[in-house]
């Protein structure tokens, strides 16, 4: 028995089709469906020695195409087994996927529900002081503690709120503008494209000369989460090499107290470059940072 797994498929044809043809040729006939048994025992140049010959040959060539129909059949069936390996394993690679995704989400998860915790702790330890110190004063106590618990959670709630946003400054305004689309251009020079709200911060401008030449408003941006905030800000430097948005500045979303404080900063900033022109001062982690 021959070597049909290394037996090409052509090979196998040719065999069959050479034998068809040189039959057709000895008949007389053109197609198979002319020849009957009659095309073989009325002629008389056919004799029985040609038709033993020619039965042992299309036996032979008979059982090569079976062989080789039986390996194709083999072949099949271990393809179609490779096929399921294949789909466990992808199978297995998206289960390890989830798996991945969803630890991701319970880390995010955590970080957002640490940040609170930290938020909580320093609002209600203000607020434990604040009772103590009013326990040692008069009696309206109670009123005042009532007062601070509100101001506490407000200001717990706000903080939350103020971790999901941006403020961008120097967007160009326009009259007619659809002011997500630009902020969203503005982050795809950055490398990111979450999903956001924004709207302009402030009275909108009218249309006369005077208010032409008042600069933008900010824009106020929200995302899902804190972390994406911190991805964006820690690229955001990066925008003062952009062709189209060298003057655009983002910043996180600040309190009162913090704008004030950040504005402290600022001015000290510019105080100290003009004293210690020497000296590379900027602002870290809302503290003033020097360099020689």
């Amino acid at each position: 028995m021959e070597n049909y797994k290394y037996l090409k498929f052509d090979e196998v044809v040719v065999d069959g089709t050479q034998w068809l043809k040189e039959t057709l040729d000895q008949v007389g006939a053109k197609v198979t469906g002319a020849v009957s048994s009659s095309s073989f025992t009325t002629r008389r140049d056919i004799s029985k020695e040609i038709m033993a010959e020619r039965l042992a040959e299309v036996m032979k060539i008979v059982e090569r195409q079976n062989e080789y129909i039986i390996h194709l059949e083999k072949q099949a069936q271990e393809l179609k087994s490779d096929m399921i390996i294949n789909q466990g394993t992808v199978i297995d690679l998206q289960q390890e996927l989830i798996a991945a995704k969803n630890e991701q989400l319970t880390e995010l998860k955590t970080t957002v529900v640490t940040s609170v915790e930290d938020t909580v702790k320093t609002e209600l330890k203000s607020y434990s002081e604040a009772v103590n110190q009013s326990s040692n004063c008069s009696n309206a106590g109670t009123l005042y503690d009532q007062k601070m618990l509100k101001s506490v959670v407000k200001d717990v709630v706000a903080e939350e709120d103020r971790s999901r946003n941006l403020m961008v400054f120097g967007l160009e305004e326009e009259q007619e503008e659809h002011i997500c689309e630009k902020v969203s251009q503005v982050l795809v020079e950055l490398g990111e494209k979450p999903i956001i709200e924004a709207s302009r911060i402030g009275f909108k401008k009218l249309k006369d000369s005077k208010a032409a030449k008042k600069p933008a408003r900010p824009v106020k941006v929200t995302v899902s989460s804190s972390t994406i905030v911190q991805q964006i800000l820690s690229k955001a430097r990066s925008l003062r090499n952009s062709e189209h948005y060298k003057q655009v500045f983002i910043s996180a979303d600040r309190s009162t107290e913090q704008r004030a404080q950040q504005r402290e900063l600022v001015e000290e900033l510019k105080r100290r470059r003009t004293e210690e022109p020497d000296k590379r001062f900027y602002i870290r982690g809302g503290q003033l940072c020097s360099a020689e």
